[in-house]
């Protein structure tokens, strides 16, 4: 009993006075989802925080102020409450840290690790902090534990039925300071850059199979053309001389005329 009454009261055995992670008997909230895509796809579709609320049951709105600042708002069995969260550390593909600075107190990190080239497991600690009697029965009757594990199967069907990020964050935060900031297209955008690379692709393709149609029809309107133009040539030069040909039997020249009359008078 003297080993209970210490452990409640923050001993050696429960950190109530210091910096750690949970005080007396109360642990962190984990769970963990292994999700069949690569880990930067997990990744990049989980820092696009306004979209939380596709999946996230509870969370009606979410806006990010800056690269270290989220606000959301959320409803908890009717009751609207909203928090502001402070993001302490991100590494792409690894992990982001965060802790609330105004709202239910609690701090958090996800963590990303790949199994496979198209696998991914994702592990979510939770320590929160209640602070009204109903916070304390959610957390004692384990609704934050249920609702965060429902939260990490709708996110799972919600990247799977996707197949692709809608957007990406690829920058680096350290002690709540950004060190590097890296944004990307979003698939969206992605996605019209390359049909419209297709579409200017193949519109070069008919043009130029056009071009070489034309062409070819030029070339054969000119080759047709000749072919007439050289046969009419022909033709006239037979009629030509078949007229020759038929003039000079029907009347005969003039020395051979001579020649019979002479033949003659002899």
């Amino acid at each position: 009993m003297a080993k209970d009454d210490s452990d409640d009261k923050g001993g050696n055995g429960g950190g109530g006075g210091g910096d750690g992670v949970g005080k007396g008997r109360r642990m962190p909230v984990q769970q963990a989802i292994d999700v069949g895509v690569p880990v930067k796809t997990a990744y990049n579709q989980f820092t696009q925080f306004e979209e939380w609320p596709n999946f996230m049951h509870r969370v009606t709105s979410v806006s990010q102020e800056d690269e270290t600042h989220v606000s959301f708002k959320s409803k908890i069995w009717g009751v609207s409450k909203e928090f502001q969260a402070e993001i302490d550390e991100q590494r792409p593909d690894e992990r982001i840290k965060w802790h609330v600075t105004q709202g239910l107190s609690h701090q958090g990190v996800v963590t990303f690790h790949e199994l496979a080239p198209r696998l991914t497991r994702i592990e979510l600690s939770v320590d929160v902090e209640p602070g009204s009697l109903i916070e304390k029965f959610a957390r004692g009757a384990r609704h934050v534990k249920r609702a965060m594990r429902a939260d990490l199967h709708r996110y799972k069907a919600y990247i799977m039925m996707n197949e692709e990020e809608s957007g990406e964050w690829r920058g680096t935060i350290e002690d709540a300071e950004v060190k590097s900031s890296e944004k990307s297209a979003s698939s969206s955008e992605k996605k019209s850059a390359s049909s419209s690379e297709k579409s200017a692709s193949s519109g070069g393709g008919s043009r130029s199979r056009r071009s070489g149609s034309n062409s070819g029809e030029a070339e054969a309107a000119s080759s047709s053309s000749g072919r007439s133009r050289s046969s009419s040539k022909n033709g006239s030069s037979e009629r030509a001389a078949k007229r020759s040909s038929g003039s000079n039997g029907g009347d005969p020249s003039p020395t051979s005329s001579r020649r019979r009359k002479s033949g003659s008078r002899s």
